[in-house]
């Protein structure tokens, strides 16, 4: 190989691998500001569930009955559509980080739980049971996929998970109060949840070195018989 033939392959192999690079620095740009925006919506979620358990405490359950007043239930309303909706970039993000780890099976989660917070922003008591227990598959589904990378965590997700399904089994077979109380837990273990998961995205992010990649080599500069 002469000189000049050289020159040309070591510039358009160093040319690969600028725009490579370039193109890996946008996508990193891209996942961490889709990282933040999943956590920050992650503890607006929360706070909007603590919201309206607070009014819905207030209010002596009026939230849940019906019986506070119109501008009150509004406002009920309002925080329980947000809650759910907030919740989506959070499932969007988990669903693309995660999905490398089981390709199919994450996708699966990922629409039974957009599925699960879409219909429950429409709260209708008909489909009660249903958004619950598309909940119950994400949540364990994903808490499954997630304890690679966070364990704790992962197995935590994994025990929303189970509370939403014995939520979604007390509400589908409308048990008696002993049995609600089962179902209630599934609550306060997702407020907990989102709070976790929200910190968890919003905390620094280390930059990881791949070991797959070839070491760059200016062939240029080797010698020649």
């Amino acid at each position: 190989m002469d000189e000049t033939s050289g020159g040309y392959v070591a510039r358009k192999d160093t040319g690969h691998r600028v725009e490579k690079t370039a193109h890996r620095e946008v996508s990193m740009k891209d996942e961490l500001v889709a990282r933040r925006v999943a956590g920050v919506t992650a503890i607006l979620s929360g706070a909007a569930q603590v919201s309206w358990a607070v009014l819905n405490g207030v209010t002596q359950g009026g939230l849940d009955s019906g019986g506070a007043s119109p501008q009150v239930v509004r406002i009920g309303q309002i925080l329980l559509i947000s809650w759910n909706l907030l919740l989506l970039p959070v499932a969007l993000f988990l669903g693309t980080w995660l999905r490398t780890k089981s390709p199919y099976l994450v996708v699966l989660y990922t629409v039974c739980g957009i599925a699960s917070f879409l219909l429950w922003a429409l709260n209708s008591p008909v489909m009660e049971f249903s958004w619950i227990l598309l909940s119950a598959v994400w949540w364990a589904g994903i808490g499954f996929v997630l304890r690679s990378e966070h364990r704790v965590l992962g197995i935590f997700t994994i025990v929303v998970g189970i509370a939403a399904l014995l939520d979604g089994i007390v509400t589908l077979l409308d048990l008696p109060l002993p049995f609600l109380a089962l179902g209630a837990l599934k609550l306060p273990f997702s407020l907990i949840w989102d709070v976790w998961i929200g910190i968890l995205l919003l905390l620094p992010v280390k930059r990881k070195v791949s070991y797959l990649e070839p070491p760059a080599v200016d062939i240029s500069s080797e010698a020649h018989p």
